[in-house]
């Protein structure tokens, strides 16, 4: 089924909150939420005229209930979650994290990170691996300062010194940075230094709620070259949005604990693309009830249900055709099930905008390629600037 519209709503936006938060706990007493470490930006230590501060105890933009005990600090669901989602140990991927962070001298970073194995045949160590670096310039866009990847460790020894221009003299040379995280492999340890009486704090907060994806490896960033540059990060950066990345390679099949843990957390919108992972029958039994919980928990927060984009005709998949435009199909009836049942501010992404005409937005007419991660990151743009009215 074609459609050429690729943004159709039930009805206009709500205005959305400029605070964060979590929604009232669905749990019984015994599964409350345990506190993790205190979150600050103190610094731990002091050594040869640096001061050495461990980010796992600094604030992270997309690590969702942030103040929660984990298993360990990069995890994207805490300990209580851990236990009982199906995508645990996809769960220790850091994809969608960053810090930000305001300097104005040089910085020292060393790591480690948790797979040793650091690249796939099909995606390189630099965007499965790797971090990357932003500085806001002096026109108030992110720019792409640096991207890091030295193997599995780097000791303090060997550490990498970040490449951080210093700001404007009026504003003391500070500079506002982001550091993204490993898409496909997790991180151990995280620790940055700055010399001594120079600034290392907090960037300034974010004006809106994070944006929530969740999906299958396209989403958690399969199979970008950087960390930083997969659609919801490019869209973070445009927006000027944060974002929790829920995306599991092999998975995002609308699980009914999924729902109960998203319907926690209090996004600006939720967007739901999971399709490239689920049958045509999977989406007939699960996608309405996924929305049912996520609207009961939150009468008014905008839900974009996204069509899977198709890599092009007939020049891939051949004889896989059918399947595609099946679940498209699915995706589609069932959106228009909750539209007839009256459920409100829901929208729509279309898969027609998503992948270029030309047939070489995917590495292996699946996973997208930079170029396609920018043509869907312009279709996510789009919708989510008229839901946002941003």
């Amino acid at each position: 089924m074609l459609r050429r519209d690729f943004l159709r709503t039930a009805v206009s936006a709500a205005a959305v909150s400029a605070l964060g938060g979590v929604s009232a706990r669905l749990f019984a007493d015994d599964d409350a939420p345990v506190a993790g470490p205190k979150i600050s930006f103190d610094p731990v230590e002091e050594k040869d005229g640096w001061v050495w501060y461990d980010v796992a105890t600094l604030p992270i933009e997309g690590r969702a209930w942030e103040d929660e005990l984990r298993d360990a600090p990069f995890d994207r669901f805490p300990k209580r979650w851990m236990e009982k989602i199906p995508v645990r140990h996809l769960s220790t991927h850091s994809s969608g994290l960053c810090l930000r962070f305001v300097t104005n001298g040089p910085v020292k970073m060393t790591y480690d990170l948790r797979g040793a194995s650091l690249a796939m045949y099909h995606m390189p160590s630099t965007g499965m691996s790797g971090f990357d670096l932003y500085g806001r310039d002096d026109a108030g866009k992110m720019r792409f300062c640096q991207m890091i990847q030295k193997g599995k460790t780097i000791d303090e020894e060997h550490a990498i010194t970040l490449n951080t221009p210093v700001g404007k003299p009026e504003n003391d040379g500070k500079r506002e940075f982001m550091l993204y995280f490993p898409t496909y492999n997790g991180v151990n340890t995280l620790r940055l230094a700055v010399p001594k009486g120079k600034v290392f704090e907090a960037a300034p907060a974010r004006k809106l709620k994070p944006i929530l994806y969740y999906g299958t490896s396209i989403m958690q960033g399969g199979c970008s070259s950087r960390c930083s540059t997969c659609a919801p990060a490019i869209v973070g950066r445009r927006l000027d949005l944060a974002h929790w990345n829920f995306g599991f390679s092999g998975s995002g099949k609308m699980e009914p604990v999924m729902a109960e843990a998203f319907a926690e957390l209090d996004p600006s919108v939720y967007c739901l693309d999971c399709n490239w992972n689920m049958s045509p029958d999977l989406i007939h039994e699960r996608l309405v009830p996924f929305v049912h919980r996520l609207r009961e928990a939150h009468p008014e927060t905008p839900i974009l249900c996204v069509e899977g984009y198709k890599p092009p005709y007939p020049y891939s998949w051949a004889g896989h055709e059918g399947q595609r435009d099946a679940r498209g199909q699915a995706n589609w009836e069932e959106y228009q099930k909750l539209k007839e049942e009256g459920v409100k501010n829901l929208w729509y992404l279309d898969a027609d905008p998503q992948m270029p005409e030309d047939g070489e937005g995917t590495v292996d007419n699946c996973h997208a390629t930079d170029y396609g991660f920018f043509v869907q990151a312009n279709a996510y743009e789009k919708v989510l600037r008229e839901i946002l009215n941003l």
